[in-house]
């Protein structure tokens, strides 16, 4: 169950103190200085991980309060949030050594973060390892043995990491430099064999994952095979979000708007009435003014 008041029960326990955490923070931003220099500058995953996480601090410092977070708290969960793709360094190494990969990031930033000299056995810290491991799932965890806090702290990760997501949107949609840093760096082995793999296509392609998306269900990013599906995996990150208050400031901000009139320009008008009419079905169902 995702209970606010269990995490902060859970932060105030611990005994982690905000020098220690400060002195994480700076281990942390070493580690992804040091993998960042065995990665292409023009990489979408080198300097733009940097500057997504340090984004996913400045929302939760600003919005952290609308959700009964307190300063600590705040501390905590942006600690989370700043390291938690710090694995995407890890794949786009491996990836340019063509290796082949049995996990998600999640599971690399938590091999970076227990390689630290940064280690606590505290509840707090295993909530942490479970938040980090599990963000990068493609459909929500089930919560199955894992504490009420440490599965809040899951859900405000996943959740913060979308708002600052979609706050790229512009860049996703009308950058051609960016789009071609997100087709390199998705998709290298589809496109070692099909070059045309995540291309605008304008279709959606494989035209069944409308029919998933009709059913608010998460797209998998591997399966896109033109950026207009991507871009409606992306979109698709709203039927994900737990917080009504986050939500609320998502679509509120524009991003998933700024999605819906790009998937407007590419696609077909019938695959885009689809895309309509179940963003209107949703909104209709979350009551959302």
């Amino acid at each position: 169950m995702v209970d606010i008041t269990t995490l902060k029960e859970l932060v105030n326990s611990s005994g982690v103190t905000q020098k220690e955490v400060d002195s994480w923070t700076k281990v942390v931003l070493n580690e992804y200085n040091k993998l960042g220099e065995s990665i292409p500058d023009g990489h979408a995953w080198n300097s733009g991980k940097i500057v997504h996480v340090r984004e996913c601090q400045r929302i939760v410092a600003e919005e952290g309060g609308e959700l009964g977070l307190c300063d600590f708290d705040i501390t905590i969960v942006g600690f989370v949030l700043f390291v938690h793709d710090i694995g995407r360094l890890v794949e786009a190494e491996r990836v340019l050594r063509k290796q082949k990969s049995e996990w998600r990031h999640g599971h690399d930033s938590v091999l970076v973060l227990e390689g630290l000299d940064i280690t606590n056995h505290s509840p707090l810290w295993e909530a942490m390892l479970f938040a980090i491991e599990h963000h990068s799932d493609p459909a929500r965890p089930k919560q199955d043995n894992v504490s009420d806090a440490a599965y809040t702290l899951l859900m405000l990760l996943r959740d913060f990491d979308k708002m600052a997501g979609f706050k790229s949107a512009s860049k996703y949609t009308e950058d051609p430099e960016y789009k071609r840093q997100q087709i390199d760096a998705n998709w290298p082995s589809q496109r070692s064999i099909d070059q045309t793999w995540g291309e605008e296509k304008r279709t959606i392609e494989p035209v069944s994952m409308l029919d998933l998306f009709e059913s608010f269900k998460n797209l998998v990013r591997n399966d896109c095979s033109s950026y207009e599906a991507y871009m409606l995996q992306y979109l698709a990150w709203v039927f994900d979000v737990e917080f009504p208050f986050i939500l609320r400031e998502i679509l509120r901000d524009g991003g998933p708007l700024t999605v819906l009139r790009y998937l407007q320009r590419q696609l077909p008008e019938p695959q885009f009435v689809r895309i309509q009419n179940t963003v209107d079905l949703f909104v209709r169902q979350k009551a959302i003014q």
